[in-house]
């Protein structure tokens, strides 16, 4: 706490008017996670796929093969629908909200960088 109170004594500015400022504050963490099936599953098939997850948020952190997070001011329902139409019938999708309390193991400072710089 003194580290904040000297910060904003220096006239450093509050994160929260940071966020405003950036209009940030309004976005939301999701899990993004498909399963392309055979025979749509090709390179082909995958950019485009990336291409619309990345599309679907503000900024993005990929995780795994298949597995994305992004940051956006939409509804899960929203990011469902708006990826749904670069997909197959077969094909899976998961799109969930994540908040604050998360944890992992090898993922790399890139990956956790990208998450200790959101606030949810």
């Amino acid at each position: 706490m003194r580290g904040i109170r000297a910060n904003r004594a220096k006239g450093f500015p509050k994160f929260s008017d940071i966020l405003t400022a950036l209009n940030l504050e309004a976005l939301v963490v999701y899990v993004v996670a498909y399963d392309l099936k055979s025979p749509h599953d090709t390179g082909d098939d995958y950019d485009r796929v990336i291409d619309a997850v990345k599309a679907a948020g503000t900024t993005w952190c990929h995780l795994e093969k298949s597995v994305w997070l992004i940051a956006s001011d939409e509804t899960a329902s929203d990011i469902r629908d708006a990826l749904k139409r670069y997909l197959n019938e077969e094909d899976l999708l998961f799109v969930a909200r994540l908040f604050g309390n998360w944890a992992s193991f090898n993922m790399g400072s890139r990956r956790t960088d990208w998450l200790k710089h959101r606030t949810f």
